[in-house]
């Protein structure tokens, strides 16, 4: 994505990531440009559209991407860091894009020590798993990998207020 590890943003980056949602009738349908190959110097796209219906599920739940290889990225972090995805996971809030993470609460919450904390952030910030925010200890999460929610309500609650 080429953002700056140590950049502070006001908005979460991988909102310009994620794609946009056109609604016709009560169905919505998704389109994204996929990059398929090179022919003569020019990039293809194709677009692909998908049909959805409303489906409630009362239980709490977090999408992983597989497209973005959210899971394959998942696997080469380290323990530490993983342990940190984990908790951030469960804390964090539905159709919310921010967390906030301290070595304090991560000492007391899953017993990780500080030394091993800021190095399991430096490696979620440098592989882009978490971007810093303007805040102290707020963290955006990276909804290209993983979401807990509607990654399109949380998209359209950012163009609104970037208005």
């Amino acid at each position: 994505m080429g953002a700056r590890k140590d950049k502070k943003h006001r908005w979460n980056p991988t909102y310009q990531l994620v794609g946009y949602v056109m609604k016709e009738g009560k169905e919505h349908i998704r389109t994204k440009e996929h990059k398929i190959g090179r022919v003569a110097g020019k990039v293809e796209h194709i677009i692909v559209e998908e049909k959805r219906l409303a489906v409630h599920d009362s239980s709490e739940f977090v999408k992983f991407y597989l497209d973005a290889d959210g899971i394959n990225e998942l696997i080469e972090l380290s323990l530490g860091a993983q342990r940190i995805v984990a908790y951030l996971l469960k804390k964090l809030k539905f159709n919310e894009d921010t967390v906030y993470l301290s070595n304090i609460e991560c000492s007391n919450n899953i017993g990780m020590d500080r030394w091993t904390y800021h190095k399991a952030m430096r490696e979620l910030l440098d592989r882009e798993w978490l971007f810093l925010s303007e805040y102290n200890n707020i963290y955006f999460i990276n909804l290209c990998f993983v979401c807990k929610g509607n990654r399109e309500d949380m998209y359209n609650k950012y163009l609104s207020a970037t208005k």
